[in-house]
Parts: C-alpha cells; structure tokens; sequence
C-alpha cells in the first residue's frame, strides 16, 4: 500500500511541478511580448456647422505623399478650397497609423474634405468628419462656397 500512496504523490507532485511551469511560461510570454493594445472609440460626429466650429481647420484637397513617422503618418496635402483656418496651397496634417487607434485611412491621390484640430500640428482622425471628397455632399452644402487656400 505505502508503495502505491508513494507512487501516487510523486505523481500528483509531477503534475503540480508541470501546471507550475506552464503557467510560469505564459506569465513570462505575457511578460516578454506585452505590446500597447488600442481601441478607437468615438463619438458620432455632430452635424458640419457644428464640427465647422470645432476643428482647428476644414480645407479640401487631395492626397499627394504618405511618410511613417513612428507610430503616425503625416500626410502631405494639395489643398484646393479652405473653410477654417490659415491653410496654405500644400499642408502635412498627421494621423495614427492604425484605425484600432483613431488613425484615419488616406491613399494618396484621392480628395477629401478635412476637419482637423491641433495647435502646433494639425491631426485628423476617425472621430471627425473627414471623409473622400465624393462622400462629402452633405458637408459642402453646408459649408458653402470656401475660398481659395494662402
């Protein structure tokens, strides 16, 4: 009997050990390849009028270089109309470079109609109204006529 009981225990006891060094190895794969996890949510946004007089600038134009700047893009700019803001011909706004983190998603020589905010720089992400140009319909006729950029 006390040969079966020891038996027994050294096996259980292997058992503990092993459970021991699994779960020791996932705590150090937990450890080792902990990476920032981002999550975009956002409100809807208000109506054009409204997020007119949030932005920083609203300018439409089209998409003329994409540079990786580590975890952003800045995002070059032939602005053809200006509804807010000092807007010059060309301008580089920035946006992360994933939408799990709000970025936006350009492709460069598409047009959009921009909403953006900043002070020093000026940032676009999903949570704003920027979209393609031809999905603005709705944004133009509010915003009117626009004028031409500095």
């Amino acid at each position: 009997m006390k040969s079966e009981e020891a038996t027994m225990k050294s096996r259980l006891m292997g058992i503990g050990i092993l459970a021991l060094l699994a779960l020791c190895g996932c705590a150090g794969f937990v450890i080792l390849f902990d990476q920032p996890v981002f999550a975009c949510s956002c409100a809807r946004p208000d109506k054009p009028r409204v997020e007119l007089e949030r932005a920083a600038a609203v300018f439409a134009g089209e998409v003329t270089g994409i540079e990786t700047e580590g975890r952003d893009l800045k995002v070059e700019i032939k602005v053809e109309k200006v509804w807010k803001g000092a807007v010059t011909r060309t301008i580089t706004v920035q946006t992360a470079r994933s939408s799990a983190a709000c970025g936006y998603s350009f492709a460069a020589g598409k047009k959009y109609l921009i909403y953006a905010h900043g002070k020093e720089s000026l940032s676009v992400s999903l949570c704003s109204r920027t979209s393609p140009l031809e999905s603005a319909a709705e944004d133009l006729k509010e915003l009117g006529e626009g004028k031409q950029p500095d």
